[in-house]
């Protein structure tokens, strides 16, 4: 079950242990959702605010478009570079199985 964050602090310490973020658009609202290796975190914010957080951000980025209410979420891009890292993660420890 995904946990939302209201400080913006402790969204960034969150995402130094973070995968990856997820980035989803709607109108002038942000929904920033972190992947942690245990837990799904999610923050709203503004347009303005969310790209602040976003330069910030260490981790991978992935902006998705979300045609419809219902519809699937895809991939557009990611707008950061992987980071190479001293250990790989459990998903890539299996990827590589």
């Amino acid at each position: 079950m995904p946990s939302e964050v209201a400080d913006r602090e402790q969204f960034m310490k969150l995402a130094e242990k973070a995968e990856h973020c997820r980035v989803v658009r709607k109108g002038d609202e942000v929904k920033l959702k972190l992947r942690t290796p245990h837990r799904l975190y999610t923050m709203r914010l503004d347009a303005g605010e969310a790209e602040a957080v976003l330069k910030e951000l260490k981790c991978r980025v992935f902006e998705l478009n979300k045609e419809k209410k219902t519809g699937p979420k895809t991939e557009v891009a990611e707008t950061r570079p992987k980071v190479e890292t001293a250990e790989p993660t459990p998903r890539e420890k299996q990827e590589q199985v």
